[in-house]
């Protein structure tokens, strides 16, 4: 269900594994992770608020709601492993905080990618991962990754765009859509999904034509 600390309740330990269903408040109470994992596995949107850094960050954190968007409303930390490997999840971050997650591991699926975005698109959320990044089949949107642990790197996944210190490779077999040159596409090649296709006008009027 819902999980709500407060500064009233003292330190509060958190078991091997916290079941969070609804949302997650910490107002200025301790949250001592230890060793265990938070799970958030809802079936409608969660949101994630309060301090949740520190002396109060996670252990473990992993991500299994892929009903709704899971909304971090302050940086988030954890000591140990940030799970995202429920295919469909979608994952919103504060816009301008730092999360540091001492482990990435990110793993969807084709066609169901993990989201990985700002609460407010357009302005990026930062993310400072010093030990293991494991990340594939995500959507990465709105991210600043800059540490001096270098790019993280993610592999099957798009690039929703306005990334920084991301290496984003795109699944195998998925064409490239160059922004000038002619794109052709042939009736009963294998179906491929392109997210946005902008057609813009530039030099010459672009249009699209039937082969």
């Amino acid at each position: 269900g819902r999980v709500v600390i407060t500064s009233f309740l003292g330190a509060v330990v958190a078991p091997s594994l916290l079941s969070v269903s609804g949302n997650y408040t910490n107002t200025n109470g301790v949250f001592v992770g230890g060793t265990g994992t938070a799970t958030f596995n809802g079936t409608s949107a969660q949101i994630a608020t309060g301090t949740m850094t520190g002396s109060s960050a996670f252990a473990n954190l992993d991500i299994k709601n892929s009903s709704a968007t899971t909304t971090f409303g302050a940086s988030a930390s954890t000591t140990g492993n940030f799970y995202a490997v429920t295919p469909n999840s979608r994952i919103a971050f504060k816009s301008a905080a730092t999360s540091t997650f001492q482990n990435l591991i990110v793993a969807g699926g084709s066609g169901s990618e993990v989201y990985l975005h700002s609460a407010t698109p357009g302005t990026q959320w930062r993310v400072s991962v010093p030990g293991v990044r494991s990340v594939s089949f995500a959507n990465v949107k709105d991210s600043h990754a800059c540490t001096s642990a270098g790019n993280i790197s993610a592999s099957d996944s798009t690039d929703g765009g306005n990334n920084t210190c991301w290496t984003i490779t795109a699944p195998s077999g998925v064409p490239t859509l160059a922004s000038e040159a002619n794109q052709t596409f042939a009736v009963g090649q294998s179906t491929i999904a392109v997210s946005p296709m902008t057609i813009t006008d530039d030099a010459t009027t672009p249009s699209i034509t039937a082969a």
